[in-house]
Order: structure tokens, then C-alpha cells, then sequence
């Protein structure tokens, strides 16, 4: 898995487009670089997980991230809480802030269960304000906040018509 610093802009997703400032890295951790610990608010913990059971990504990549902190023995390919399951590096989450998407993997879950990573205080605030996954209200937050392209790939998300 790629490492970025906390609140460094993402280019894991610029393809052919660069995303700048708009699209910011929290938890990309990898072996051999420092990270924040500490503990975080369990209201911060259950939706992060709640958000990570089914993500929205507006594509996504063949393969997946193994934990590198972890023994090859020790690595989850999923983690279940509170009735929820997070697939394991398979798939990355998009937190819309103020102006910018936030954007983790999957295995943020698991970093700051068992490996003690504390995210950023404003990533922290922004998941507690995170409308429901897949919600109109999300992919609108989405659409305001991130680069001009996902707005494009917003409006080609399918919606679930009631």
C-alpha cells in the first residue's frame, strides 16, 4: 500500500488528473514511518465503521493492501464490530470536509483498533458529520467538496429509487 502523511494531498487516485488539495490522505500507513497514537471517541469508531461496510469510490482497482504491521499470519481480510463487516484493503473510503475530501483505506479500521493510530482531529470531526453512506445527502457532499471529477462520477451513481 502506498504511505502518505496525514493531511497530504492523495495522488493515489489522480490517474491522468491531478487532485491537489482537494483530495487529502489520512491513514495510509505503512511499515517503517511514525504514525499518531492514541485513542479516539468510540462515537468516532462506530460510524467510521459504519461508513466503511459498503464505501462509495468512484472506481476502484484490482487486488487489495495486506497490513504490513501485522504478522502474514495475523492479517484480518475483514473486521467485524457491532453487527457491521469492513472488508479488509479492498476498498477506500471518502469523507467530504469542508472544501476537500478526506480519503483512507479500508484498513483505517483496523490500524486504529489494533495498532493504536489516532487520525486527525478534523478528519475525526468530519466523519461525525458524515451523512449516511450513499445517501443523497453524501454523494451531494461528495459533489461540493471533492474534485470536479468525481462530481462528474456522482452524477453517473446509480440511486436507489424507492
Amino acid at each position: 500500500m502506498p504511505w502518505y502523511d496525514d493531511l497530504t494531498p492523495c495522488t493515489y487516485f489522480d490517474l491522468d488528473q491531478p487532485h491537489g488539495e482537494k483530495l487529502l490522505a489520512v491513514g495510509w500507513l505503512e511499515r517503517g514511518h511514525l504514525y499518531p497514537k492514541g485513542s479516539i471517541a468510540s462515537a468516532v469508531q462506530t460510524k467510521l465503521i459504519s461508513l466503511c461496510e459498503n464505501p462509495w469510490e468512484p472506481y476502484t482497482f484490482l487486488g487489495w493492501h495486506a497490513c504490513d504491521h501485522c504478522l502474514p499470519t495475523e492479517r484480518p481480510d475483514a473486521v467485524h464490530a457491532d453487527g457491521m463487516t469492513v472488508p479488509m484493503g479492498s476498498e477506500n473510503l471518502f469523507v467530504p470536509g469542508h472544501g476537500l475530501l478526506y480519503v483512507a483505506p479500508s484498513l483505517i479500521v483496523h490500524f486504529i483498533a489494533v495498532h493504536g493510530y489516532q487520525p486527525p482531529p478534523a478528519f475525526c470531526a468530519a466523519v461525525l458529520t458524515c451523512p449516511p453512506m450513499g445517501s443523497e445527502d453524501y454523494l451531494q457532499a461528495i459533489s461540493r467538496n471533492g474534485p470536479a471529477t468525481f462530481a462528474k462520477w456522482v452524477r453517473e451513481t446509480p440511486r436507489n429509487v424507492q
